[in-house]
């Protein structure tokens, strides 16, 4: 595996980004996040049964 670069694209520059922030969600990272992970062919009804089952 190749090291990555650390180089933008020419057609990026770097004053148009900002300054950038560290820790912007930390907060709300750190209350907490839910992650739902789905078969690939379960759709939202299906999930949603799924749920009100396990409940």
């Amino acid at each position: 595996m190749s090291k990555p670069q650390d180089e933008m694209r020419k057609e990026y520059q770097r004053a148009d980004l900002g300054n950038g922030m560290r820790g912007k969600y930390l907060e709300r990272v750190a209350k907490g996040t839910q992650t739902t992970v789905r078969p690939k062919r379960t759709t939202r009804k299906q999930a949603a049964a799924q749920r009100s089952v396990a409940s």
